[in-house]
């Protein structure tokens, strides 16, 4: 019994994949590709960039008015000889500074990104072969990488 239903599942399945019938309307090369274009903002190095353009612009963004007000408080201390001013301003000096140090590096590493990700590109076009029938077409798709450097 075992091997009637694996005799008649091969069967099925053999006739299903020859069964397929392919479309036979002609179609020219520029709108299949048009179709089954990949664009490079879909990479994973699009997505890093986008990422780390965000937190590099925040860090940025946040580090600025902490460097700020750690200057002022600084020198609001020295003019009013307070050693809490400054003990506060120095609290907010070392953090922004830091966070402005390192905010440069992540921006740099993200436009890396970017210019990777436009270096690379994803096609998918489609392979023309001649059908069984004459003057019919069989379209295939294809992919291609390009990378350049």
């Amino acid at each position: 019994m075992r091997h009637l239903i694996i005799v008649t599942l091969m069967v099925m399945l053999t006739c299903h994949a020859y069964g397929q019938t392919y479309s036979s309307h002609t179609t020219d090369r520029e709108q299949t590709a048009t179709a089954y274009h990949f664009d490079y903002k879909q990479t994973d190095e699009w997505r890093k960039y986008k990422i780390m353009r965000a937190v590099g612009w925040s860090a940025l963004g946040a580090s600025v008015p902490l460097v700020f007000f750690g200057v002022m408080f600084t020198g609001f201390s020295a003019m009013y000889n307070d050693q809490d001013l400054q003990a506060v301003g120095l609290g907010l000096l070392i953090p922004g500074g830091t966070l402005l140090v390192g905010s440069i590096p992540v921006l740099i590493c993200a436009y890396n990104y970017r210019n990777k990700a436009r270096n690379m590109s994803f096609g998918v076009s489609a392979i023309h072969t001649p059908g069984l029938n004459s003057g019919s077409m069989a379209y295939t798709p294809a992919l291609s990488v390009s990378l350049s450097f």
